[in-house]
């Protein structure tokens, strides 16, 4: 699995972001996360992001399991 924090500085430009990225395969975990720099006054927008990627390992196991003892 995957894990991937988006980041932005407008909830507009979060929202491609993600969308872009559900596209691909990921999923928004939790909602999200909004923060304002005291410094700067700037917010950030936060969503994270999981893919999951078992077919990846399934196939790993079946080419390496069978054929190297160390992963059996």
């Amino acid at each position: 699995m995957h894990y991937h924090i988006c980041e932005a500085k407008s909830a507009k430009v979060l929202q491609l972001e993600v969308t872009h990225l559900i596209a691909k395969g990921w999923r928004p975990v939790g909602g999200i996360s909004v923060a304002n720099s005291p410094n700067t006054g700037v917010w950030y927008y936060y969503q994270a992001m999981v893919l999951n990627h078992e077919e990846a390992v399934e196939a790993f196991d079946k080419t390496f399991a069978t054929s190297d003892p160390e992963f059996v």
